[in-house]
């Protein structure tokens, strides 16, 4: 199995990633850190958030919706 296709649920994502891959506006990813709707971590001077977070913020809504 080659590593590249092995999904990687720690990897820590920039603002700019995950909003690219939410397909919103890095001020929507600023703002959704600041409610504590999506989990961030300070690395340094970066904000970075783990894939694992952006999975369990798609669960949350769905079981929401059930």
């Amino acid at each position: 199995m080659k590593l590249s296709s092995v999904s990687n649920d720690n990897a820590l994502l920039t603002v700019l990633e995950v909003a690219i891959i939410l397909r919103v506006s890095k001020a929507t990813v600023y703002r959704m850190i600041q409610r504590g709707q999506l989990k961030a971590h300070r690395i340094g001077g970066s904000i970075r958030i783990k894939q694992v977070d952006i999975d369990d913020l798609f669960s949350d809504e769905k079981k929401a919706s059930e």
